[in-house]
């Protein structure tokens, strides 16, 4: 038994056939488990040929073969059952007749404003969840695929719907049904919508509701995570009498705050907790490292109805914003800007921290440079005439890596003009 190369090879049905280049030639196992696939013609074009490599053995292994391809069909039906022996065996060759073609499914994927959402990766399955292939919305966020159809009610098949940001409604696995032929008033066109997650606000408004979902590499859920969120006691410099401070706010809506909060995840591995606006705790995640070992870390609340629990606990630089956006210099003039740099939990970031996140340049250092000051301001000098502007990017390595990547920096860049 070992790895062989199959050729398969697509003609038409004319007296004298002609390769068929472009047909997706799918492969599954004898147990419907998708194997490979690939497309006719692709290595060389007009061919009508795909080499694709396949276990084979003496006794020969079974494999099912399906094409399509639109505008085309594959009589008697679009899939066929082939066995691979080793050494391997000649050319598998299949005709295609054009003309009568398996009914063409489209899939669209738009948001609640009808605005196309493209690249959503759409999953196409059997009844029997047996893998066909996938293809990514296109600009209209449309995809189409012939897939054979039965008479009313329709052949069932499988969607799976991965659309980055986006929650689809109705669920991300959905049936479909495709009907060859059609009926009067149906059709085979499968409209979705999906919309981006709302984030829960909280209704008191000295409190921020944070929620996010914990879960394994796998992305399986993690259950019943417990998160302990503990007061920060502080010393006053000075006090008339009384308590210390046991939490920052040590006060809210004149409720004193004197012990932590246990909050667990649920059965999908999500999570909200309510927490004061603005406040700073320390954070342990039971089992984070270690089970017998409680890590802290400290943790800023933005001051906000609400907030996604991975801009807390990964927080990120967010936005860079300048006093003065205008910079008109003479050559050798030096001018100082004064920055706010907010970080994706609302923390405003001290100047002293600047330039351990940030690295700001100008594409045209002939024109001017920038420096950063013992303040955390940034100062702009004018070498020579002309204009250029004051850029800014993070530094790597100073936010936790996601999938999709963190948003792009939200600033606008300075203009420098030197007369």
């Amino acid at each position: 038994m070992a790895n062989v190369v199959v050729t398969i090879v697509v003609v038409d049905d004319q007296a004298l056939p002609v390769p068929i280049d472009g047909v997706l030639v799918r492969i599954f196992d004898a147990y419907d488990t998708f194997v490979t696939e690939g497309v006719t013609g692709v290595v060389t074009p007009g061919s009508g040929e795909l080499d694709i490599l396949l276990l084979g053995e003496a006794i020969g292994v079974g494999y099912k073969v399906w094409l399509s391809k639109q505008g085309f069909s594959f009589p008697p039906a679009n899939y066929f059952e082939v066995s691979v022996t080793d050494p391997a065996p000649a050319p598998f060759e299949f005709t295609g007749h054009e003309g009568a073609t398996a009914p063409v499914v489209k899939v669209t994927l738009k948001d609640p404003s009808d605005d196309p959402i493209e690249g959503a990766r759409i999953r196409f399955y059997t009844e029997a969840d047996s893998f066909i292939t996938e293809v990514l919305t296109d600009a209209a966020g449309e995809v189409e695929i012939p897939l054979e159809g039965d008479p009313d009610p329709g052949r069932i098949y499988i969607i799976r719907v991965m659309a980055v940001g986006f929650i689809i409604e109705n669920g991300s696995t959905q049936v479909i049904k495709v009907q060859d032929p059609l009926l009067i008033g149906t059709t085979n066109v499968f409209d979705l919508v999906g919309e981006a997650p709302v984030v829960p606000s909280s209704s008191d408004p000295n409190m921020c509701l944070i929620s996010g979902t914990f879960t394994n590499v796998s992305l399986g859920p993690l259950k019943r995570l417990r998160l302990r969120f503990m007061p920060k006691f502080t010393c006053l410099d000075g006090k008339v009498t009384g308590v210390d401070p046991h939490s920052i706010p040590a006060i809210v809506g004149g409720m004193q705050i004197l012990n932590e909060y246990v909050a667990e995840t649920d059965e999908h591995g999500y999570l909200e907790v309510l927490l004061p606006r603005g406040g700073m705790f320390d954070l342990d995640i039971h089992g984070y490292f270690k089970p017998t070992v409680s890590t802290f870390y400290q943790l800023y609340v933005p001051d906000a109805a609400s907030a996604r629990l991975e801009d807390v606990l990964f927080p990120y630089v967010q936005s860079v914003d300048y006093d003065d956006y205008t910079v008109d210099l003479t050559v050798t003039e030096t001018q100082e800007l004064v920055l706010t740099v907010t970080g994706s939990n609302g923390l405003v970031i001290e100047p002293c921290l600047f330039q351990t996140f940030l690295e700001f340049s100008t594409p045209d250092p002939l024109v001017a440079t920038v420096s950063m000051n013992d303040n955390g301001n940034l100062v702009v000098v004018g070498r020579g005439v002309g204009t250029t502007t004051i850029q800014v990017t993070r530094k790597e390595n100073t936010w936790a890596s996601r999938l999709p990547d963190i948003p792009n920096l939200e600033v606008t860049d300075p203009i420098v003009t030197v007369i």
